[in-house]
């Protein structure tokens, strides 16, 4: 399912269809300006994930940061590097799917 989009005037115009439309369909809607992505609109449970994710991160850094002995800051741009570069990976591995794919 593709991510829905919208311009920031429908966004503005139509709140309470675009908050109805997210919470009904459990999927983000992102929110266009001049055609630019500026802002996503999603549910609360991909909010709350994503905040687990984060401190969970967070926690991991800290850990690898004292048996490292690297600061956590140190220890949080080396995680966030290979997070990056992880998904990167899938991005290119997909597009090549979908290339081979005809799609």
């Amino acid at each position: 399912m593709s991510t829905k989009t919208m311009s920031a005037w429908e966004a503005r115009r139509n709140f309470g269809k675009l908050l109805n439309e997210v919470t009904r369909n459990r999927q983000p809607v992102i929110v266009e300006s001049h055609g630019e992505p500026v802002a996503a609109v999603v549910p609360l449970h991909i909010l709350e994930s994503y905040r687990r994710a984060g401190d969970r991160l967070e926690e991991i850094a800290s850990a690898a940061a004292a048996r490292a002995n690297l600061t956590e800051e140190e220890a949080m741009e080396i995680a966030i590097r290979e997070i990056a570069a992880y998904h990167a990976e899938k991005r290119e591995a997909s597009e090549a799917l979908r290339h081979a794919g005809g799609g």
